[in-house]
């Protein structure tokens, strides 16, 4: 069936052929005869680095051609499919005819060779003629206001059905662009039965909308782009970021080798291709062999050119032509899926055999497919959502850790699973506040720091530096194949990421290393190819850089708030014993005197050390700052001890002040007289042991201690007051101590 099928589509385009001949003839053009394409000389394109080294990637992959470099070139001219410029080829594939028209007059300014077969007109009866008269008077309105309407969008909506002036059996279908001052039009013949069914094209849609996840919708596409074409072969590439290609979807009839999962070099689809399938949304040649027509130009044009990049009929390259006889692939039509001005994903039908596809088929497949791109943007965009919100949390729980770690490099590294989580790492480094911690596959501290040191000499700091291959003598090193390095606020303060050597194996559509001698250089061999590739980690993500960068400031953030703590917290304190300070002690003392009643008084004891200035003066202010230290923690350590003491806390140990000098403040809230006269006396019993200055020196010093209630709401500094004069009057009543120390 496949045969008789090539054979049938073949006479239907050969029985106009004679008529075409000779209307070259009598035109002066000829139809050119193509000698088969010859290789090329081996171009340099796309990079892809593997064991170490960087390989050129040539060819032109199956679904379009080039068109942008060079018109196409004599088959003795050694130019590569890189360098063609075939929108100034001149010629459009056989199955359709074009004219343009000057949109200033609305005269026809070229027109393909074949317009007879097509509209029933010459292209000498055509010239200088009104556009609008080639197709019958009641299409006329539809084409004006379609040709109208391409002046404020890219291409007007498509005309089905269109009716030639001249007496012809049959409809067509019309397609229109502007392009510079005039406007193309493209015809091809109508197929009204396809308009009509919808119901494939539904049930496409359907499928393609059940799908969810990213490899899922790739598939459905791929298998409903091959139902709506009736083609053998239906794949989707993806471009991938070094711009190379991979296979990732299939549809096949049995029997056909798999290339699901292969690869092909970037040059496969040479820049120029790309670029024009951002503009265009597919690309379909019916019969490789079916040959092309020339488009002439009208004597006022004076033989200039018409760019034919927007043409869906434009010709197809020699190379490509090449490429898909190597292939052996007789038909073939492209969708594009594009992201702004880079193309994404290609979806690519192809078949053995010549087939044909009507514009409203080719028109179905593209809206299917430009369907399947908006769902792979909102689930690739989930995706990222997704991983964005795990990596929120996972800082949020990092914050966490530097806010109530010891140090903020501990914090950072409290849970190795997290900071390598983080940036999809196997090992990492932090230094922070001049502290080294290390987690995971992470090289020695050594290594890392002189690490460190070289990126830091050849990167200016601010932004994350990352790389996915070190240096083969550097990874050796370190064990490593990539990092993600970001410098912290302090001078030699980092965090530095690790991935492992990932060894793969890549399998490509033949050797994409093999060279070729001659002039053009189509690739032959498809089988598939086996590359070991290593040296390299997984690629860091721009997600991974903003990952690492918005962990510097949670880092920065972590380290001024510790510094406002401690600031606070030192504005609060006495530095030399760490008890809280007259500052503190005034804010405390006021929210509970303003509690006081008779049932839950509050006790003040003031204590203040005997001749502390002595201390000073004969053993040296380090030996008085001892006498401070060790009196603040034995005051304290009585409070601690208060169980046999009778009143009633309201939850901490109450705060013991360092007032200022020597003196100090005890405050007791809900103690009543006798259990604050308690406690004074088990203070002053505790300062009456000596104290080691040092290996050969103690001192006794005591304290004198007074203590003052307060049953109802007061001022602070009348408790206090009254504190200070019960101090003065436990110190007149002690005995003076004799002379010196013991």
């Amino acid at each position: 069936m496949r045969r008789l099928s090539a054979i049938l589509f073949r006479l239907r385009r050969s029985r106009t052929r004679p008529a075409l001949a000779s209307l070259h003839d009598r035109c002066g053009c000829l139809r050119r005869i193509r000698s088969r394409p010859r290789p090329c000389r081996r171009g340099r394109a796309g990079r892809f680095r593997v064991d170490q080294r960087h390989h050129a990637r040539t060819g032109c992959l199956a679904g379009d051609d080039p068109v942008t470099a060079h018109a196409h070139p004599s088959p003795d001219v050694p130019l590569d499919c890189a360098s063609e410029q075939l929108h100034l080829s001149g010629r459009i594939q056989a199955h359709g005819a074009l004219v343009a028209a000057d949109l200033r007059d609305g005269r026809i300014t070229y027109a393909s060779a074949n317009t007879a077969e097509l509209i029933g007109a010459r292209p000498d009866q055509l010239f200088d003629s009104p556009v609008l008269d080639i197709f019958a008077p009641r299409e006329q309105q539809r084409l004006e206001q379609a040709i109208a309407e391409t002046g404020y969008r890219p291409s007007s909506p498509d005309l089905y059905g269109m009716r030639p002036a001249a007496a012809f059996d049959g409809k067509t279908d019309v397609m229109l662009h502007r392009v510079g001052g005039q406007v193309v039009i493209e015809i091809e013949r109508a197929h009204e039965d396809e308009q009509a069914n919808l119901v494939p094209v539904l049930h496409a849609s359907q499928t393609v909308g059940e799908a969810t996840s990213v490899s899922e919708i790739e598939a459905a596409v791929a298998s409903a782009v091959r139902a709506l074409t009736g083609l053998d072969r239906a794949m989707v590439y993806l471009f991938h970021d070094d711009e190379h290609g991979e296979v990732v979807a299939e549809d096949r009839l049995p029997g056909l080798v798999e290339y699901l999962g292969h690869h092909f070099p970037a040059s496969d689809i040479p820049l120029q291709a790309r670029r024009i399938y951002t503009r265009q949304a597919s690309r379909f040649i019916p019969d490789a062999d079916e040959g092309d027509v020339a488009v002439i130009a009208s004597p006022r044009m004076a033989g200039a050119s018409l760019d034919l990049s927007g043409a869906a009929l434009r010709s197809v390259s020699p190379f490509h032509l090449e490429y898909m006889r190597n292939m052996r692939t007789a038909a073939s039509v492209s969708f594009s899926m594009a992201d702004g001005s880079r193309l994404t994903r290609l979806v690519t039908c192809t078949s053995a055999s010549p087939r044909w596809l009507s514009r409203a088929r080719r028109r179905s497949c593209e809206l299917l497919v430009r369907q399947a791109r908006l769902q792979l943007a909102a689930a690739e965009q989930i995706s990222r959502l997704n991983e964005a919100a795990d990596r929120q949390s996972i800082r949020t729980r990092l914050r966490a850790a530097m806010h109530s770690a010891p140090a903020v490099a501990d914090g950072l590294t409290s849970a190795p699973a997290e900071l390598l989580a983080l940036c999809r790492a196997d090992g990492a480094a932090a230094c922070a506040d001049g502290q080294y911690r290390a987690v995971g596959a992470a090289p020695s501290e050594e290594a890392v720091r002189r690490l460190v040191g070289e990126i830091r000499a050849a990167h200016s700091a601010g932004a994350p530096w990352a790389t996915d291959r070190l240096e083969p003598s550097t990874a050796e090193v370190l064990g490593a194949a990539g990092c993600l390095f970001v410098a912290l606020g302090g001078p030699e303060d980092f965090v530095v990421w690790f991935r492992r050597d990932r060894p793969q194996q890549l399998r490509w559509l033949g050797d994409p290393h093999t060279h070729y001698t001659g002039s053009i250089h189509p690739r032959k061999s498809f089988d598939t190819w086996v590359e070991r590739v290593s040296g390299s980690g997984a690629s860091w993500t721009d997600a991974d850089l903003q990952a690492a960068q918005l962990l510097v400031h949670d880092v920065e953030s972590a380290q001024l708030g510790r510094a406002q703590a401690k600031l606070a917290h030192l504005s609060l304190h006495d530095p030399l014993t760490g008890l809280p300070n007259r500052r503190h002690l005034s804010s405390v003392m006021a929210a509970m005197l303003a509690r006081a009643t008779p049932s839950e008084p509050v006790a003040a004891i003031f204590i203040d050390l005997d001749r502390f200035k002595e201390v000073n003066d004969a053993y040296g202010h380090d030996a008085g700052d001892c006498v401070l230290r060790e009196a603040a923690r034995r005051i304290a350590e009585v409070i601690r001890a208060r169980g046999d003491v009778v009143w009633r806390p309201d939850g901490e140990n109450p705060p013991t002040v360092r007032l200022g000098g020597d003196e100090f403040v005890v405050l007791l809230p809900g103690a009543d007289d006798e259990g604050a006269a308690q406690v004074a006396d088990r203070i002053r019993q505790s300062l009456l042991e000596p104290i080691a200055i040092g290996p050969d020196l103690q001192l006794t010093i005591g304290a004198a201690v007074g203590v003052a209630l307060a049953a109802e709401p007061a001022e602070p500094r009348d408790l206090l007051r009254r504190a200070d004069a019960a101090m003065y009057e436990d110190k007149r009543r002690r005995p003076r101590p004799a002379q010196g120390f013991e």
